[in-house]
């Protein structure tokens, strides 16, 4: 089993290319550049049939409750039933469901889906609250002159508070010595800062700093090239930029810093109701990165197939484990075993116990995104169906985990799913099945990543999810008959919080209106005259350097370009590299 001694910091996806496996310690043999380590270890298709047929009922809401009512269990087992004939298998599923189940109780308020990591929570959120965040979510919305959706979204995904606009521009953006002693401080930061000196850029590093908008897209991917290995050597321009969040012991939540792009005073309701969210999310974060943190024992633990590969080898007589073509690719594994290591102090998947990850009393950083899937029959856009594969962030922002509350669904077909993949090890010749493309579904030059299946997203469900997956959004279909269709969300991206990042503690707001409200609120522009004032607030280098609305969203198209960069680099570095089976 890996060792789970802690590490600096959480498991993300970026810390394969410094040769660490989100779920997996255990990297001794490896080549020399470290390829064998990228990854998880492969998951058999007996396991991956396990977790399709778990997922079937873990994707109900509150299962863990209807699981443990007798009559509800038989049900669901007999529908399974009537569609797969393995037994044997279906039964190792219950037993494994019961087990968790009874673990987690009925007074649980989250509970586990069968992908590692991956915790939800049905209807939790009180009556009051939800209502107050779809008033004051519409109040936001309505106070854009404009809407504002989101590029390449062909006018389908509005943007009502996203990290991408004004963000953090390295050269262009002012930064305070220290940060803002208090919350309502941002007041009277607006405008205030040093735009510190752009690091030399060291060798190896590929993204050239730049005026935004300033070159076309050929160029720019000219500029930017390939990035070499390993993921680190990238330097983005651009970051988003979290908000801090102070959390006492009882695990009340208090923004200290403002959220970027959602003003303070005219949306103060709103931070309050952001708050108390983000409260309820705290034991679904701590089940998550408890999960990064102390991985749960395999249900076929890679070492006793290599311990069983070798038995075949030494005694020819005994039955191959692995299995031969057509027939199943080895034995099922010993279920009471698995239970104990599963239980075991080592083990800490889905449990509460003295290893399990704590958020109270301390800062967290938190990056927040308000968005909504607009469908509209009148202007042909009935299916959204835009997503591809990523991870998110950078390196430069850290995001250990994603948190999201699908808070309103109107005229959908139905609901989505958020679909979600691993990347897995290059296969070790010296450990190689002899059959590894049928115990694990992986051919000659596939790529090296598994699909671990996906979770409904319906209307009142939190979802929470590491960021050692890619995940995407399955499609948004408008309703037969609906003439309009939308889903929002409110979506938490948690920065690690044993490596803090640059937030908005030391970064004063940019935005321009800000700034102007800012100086009229302080008094000033009455004494400076109009003219000078206007000057000012004209965006006078000299004086205040804020960023206008226009100039805003030419940083945002620089940002999504090297994003694309860092999606294009995850997907040919780490999940669809090809994969090379042994040869016997």
């Amino acid at each position: 089993m890996a060792s789970s001694t802690p590490t600096a910091g959480f498991r993300k996806v970026f810390d394969y290319a410094k040769g660490r496996g989100p779920f997996d310690e255990d990297d001794d043999m490896e080549d020399e550049n470290g390829s064998w380590s990228i990854g998880e270890h492969w998951y058999s298709t007996w396991e991956l049939k396990v977790i399709k047929l778990m997922n079937s009922m873990m994707n109900k809401q509150n299962w863990t409750k209807k699981f443990l009512q007798e009559e509800i269990k038989n049900r669901w087992k007999t529908e399974i039933s009537q569609q797969y004939t393995d037994t044997e298998t279906i039964e190792w599923v219950f037993k494994e469901a019961d087990m968790i189940a009874s673990r987690l109780g009925s007074e649980c308020t989250y509970e586990p889906i069968a992908i590692d990591g991956v915790f939800k929570a049905d209807n939790t959120i009180p009556e009051d609250l939800h209502k107050a965040l779809v008033a004051q979510t519409q109040r936001l919305r309505e106070s854009f002159t404009e809407p504002d959706f989101h590029p390449d979204s062909e006018d389908m995904v509005l943007d009502l508070v996203h990290p991408a606009l004004f963000c953090f521009v390295s050269g262009r953006t002012k930064e305070l010595s220290k940060p803002m002693p208090s919350f309502d401080a941002w007041r009277w930061t607006v405008g205030w800062g040093k735009v510190k000196e752009e690091e030399e850029e060291e060798e190896g590093d590929v993204v050239e700093g730049g005026e935004a908008g300033g070159e076309d897209e050929d160029e720019w991917e000219d500029d930017l090239g390939s990035f070499n290995y390993p993921l680190m050597a990238s330097r983005p321009k651009c970051r988003w930029l979290p908000a801090d969040f102070d959390v006492d012991a009882e695990g009340k939540v208090k923004a200290a810093s403002y959220i970027n792009n959602l003003h303070p005073e005219d949306f103060k309701d709103l931070y309050g109701t952001l708050e108390t969210l983000l409260e309820k999310f705290l034991p679904l974060f701590e089940a998550t990165l408890t999960a990064t943190r102390f991985p749960h024992e395999r249900r076929v633990d890679p070492e006793r197939e290599e311990e069983m590969q070798e038995e075949h080898y030494e005694d020819p007589d005994e039955p191959n484990p692995w299995g031969n073509d057509g027939e199943e690719p080895f034995r099922l594994p010993d279920f009471d075993r698995f239970k104990s290591e599963w239980g075991s102090k080592e083990d800490q998947r889905g449990a509460v116990g003295e290893k399990t990850v704590k958020l109270r009393d301390r800062r967290l950083q938190v990056i927040v995104k308000i968005a909504s899937v607009e469908l509209d029959r009148a202007k042909g856009n009935v299916q959204f169906d835009n997503s591809h594969w990523h991870v998110e962030g950078t390196p430069d922002e850290q995001i250990a985990a994603t948190g999201i509350y699908y808070f309103n669904s109107e005229g959908l077909a139905e609901d989505p799913f958020l679909h979600f993949r691993t990347a897995v090890k290059t296969p070790n010749p010296m450990e190689c099945p002899q059959n590894a493309g049928t115990s694990f579904g992986l051919g000659f030059e596939d790529p090296l990543n598994q699909l671990l299946g996906a979770v409904s997203t319906p209307e009142g469900r939190m979802l929470t999810f590491p960021n050692v997956y890619q995940h995407k959004l399955g499609s948004v279909d408008l309703a037969e008959g609906e003439p309009k269709g939308r889903r929002q969300m409110v979506v938490f991206f948690l920065v690690d919080p044993e490596l803090p990042v640059l937030s908005s503690s030391t970064v004063p707001p940019q935005q321009s209106s800000w700034f102007g409200r800012a100086m009229r609120e302080r008094g000033l522009l009455k004494k400076l005259g109009e003219r000078i004032a206007k000057v000012l607030l004209d965006g006078n280098k000299h004086l205040s350097e804020p960023m206008s609305l226009s100039e805003a969203k030419e940083w945002r198209s620089v940002l999504m370009k090297e994003r694309k960069f860092v999606v294009n680099q995850a997907m040919d570095q780490i999940f669809e590299r090809p994969c090379s089976l042994c040869e016997h």
